[in-house]
């Protein structure tokens, strides 16, 4: 991420290729090290720029019916999940929050995320059936 500074866009990995993507708005510019053996990919918008946009979705409220926002390196977008059928509270939610809708993928949900337990301070819980710990 060094060699791209300002410009870094994110990596990922291609499984079934085997090879390693980092995204970067100024590809032209990657010298040494990160050249060889790394594809770039040009994209438009760094991940700090990604980040900023859902930093915006934030700022804006998530209503109850959109369940998280996330950033896809891979396509260079923020991803806006609904939840259930309907993509219209995403829709308004990047509206209202000024985010470019070219920079959104917006996608559905059947469920809300929720957690499967309660943490609650002083409980223990065990790792690996040798350490003990509490929260």
């Amino acid at each position: 991420t060094q060699a791209l500074g300002t410009s870094y866009a994110g990596p990922w990995v291609d499984p079934a290729a085997g090879t390693v993507h980092v995204a970067t708005t100024t590809p032209d510019k990657v010298r040494g090290p990160m050249a060889s053996g790394v594809t770039t990919v040009a994209v438009d918008r760094t991940l700090a720029d990604l980040e900023g946009l859902g930093a915006r979705l934030d700022a804006a409220g998530l209503p109850a019916d959109v369940a998280t926002w996330y950033v896809d390196v891979t396509t260079n977008k923020v991803v806006v999940e609904a939840v259930g059928a309907s993509t219209d509270a995403a829709a308004g939610l990047v509206a209202a929050a000024g985010v470019p809708a070219d920079a959104v993928t917006l996608t559905t949900s059947p469920d809300a995320p929720s957690t499967f337990a309660d943490v609650i301070g002083g409980n223990a819980y065990y790792i690996n059936q040798t350490s003990r710990c509490s929260v």
